[in-house]
């Protein structure tokens, strides 16, 4: 049974009295209800044009958002008559730019680009010469191993090291020249020495040898200082006569005996 409360708001909604709304309910024949239309054709009308303007406004707020983002124009709101007038505003000013502040502008990118491609360019020429000198700086100590002999000292990677901290090389033409407190090793001629020339004169500078060297017995002097015939005699010559064999009165007298003919490096 419904309550006088739930009756009334039933009849309120049908628009009839409480007491027909009772009657028809416990009547025990057919009976039927009149149901009215929820808007007039008024209230229809005023609910779709109102509904349809909501929508209009949210899809044109959504599109002003988008074109906004777009074109990167910067007004306020959403309203598209705004939205118009700054786009306008934009392209006017670039229109209205000069053809030198244009020409300015583009050759501003231009030279950001060339000095991106520069720097890159000179990174890679950069890594192409380091790889280049790691390549050459193997190269000779690979020459520099299987030239020296198993009768040292110290290891052979310890003569290594020691060689390129006292001497330095660097590449001129294609050839490899020693340098030693910064001068190039040269002989008489002026022709810089190479690695046979160098190396034994460093290595007996260092006594890094441990037997000693086959003299003849002819370092004693005048003319057959420079009869030698190897390499071993010479430096026991300027071990006996304390010359140092990489300074000038070195060269000087390696370069006399390199004219016996049966001197051998």
């Amino acid at each position: 049974m419904l309550t006088q409360e739930t009756l009334g708001k039933i009849s309120a909604v049908l628009n009839i009295e409480v007491s027909d709304l009772e009657a028809k309910i416990k009547s025990e024949q057919e009976e039927t209800l009149e149901v009215p239309k929820l808007y007039n054709e008024t209230q229809f009308s005023e609910v779709s044009t109102n509904r349809f303007e909501e929508g209009k406004k949210a899809a044109t707020e959504i599109l002003v958002k988008d074109l906004k983002a777009q074109h990167e124009v910067e007004v306020e709101g959403k309203d598209i008559g705004k939205f118009l007038d700054g786009f306008k505003s934009k392209v006017k000013a670039e229109l209205d730019k000069t053809p030198n502040a244009r020409i300015k502008e583009l050759e501003a990118d231009l030279e950001a680009v060339r000095a991106s491609q520069q720097s890159a360019l000179d990174e890679k020429e950069a890594a192409i010469s380091d790889l280049s000198t790691k390549l050459r700086r193997q190269a000779l100590n690979g020459e520099i191993i299987t030239k020296l002999p198993d009768n040292l000292s110290i290891g052979k990677p310890d003569v290594l090291t020691i060689f390129h901290n006292e001497i330095q090389t660097k590449d001129e033409e294609g050839k490899t020249v020693f340098i030693r407190n910064g001068e190039v090793l040269k002989s008489e001629t002026r022709e810089p020495l190479k690695l046979e020339e160098v190396l034994p004169m460093f290595l007996d500078s260092h006594k890094f040898i441990q037997t000693g060297a086959n003299g003849n017995g002819d370092a004693g002097g005048g003319g057959g200082t420079t009869n030698f015939t190897n390499m071993d005699e010479f430096m026991a010559h300027c071990e006996a006569e304390g010359i140092e064999p990489m300074g000038n009165d070195g060269q000087t007298l390696l370069a006399e005996a390199k004219k016996n003919p049966n001197f051998k490096l």
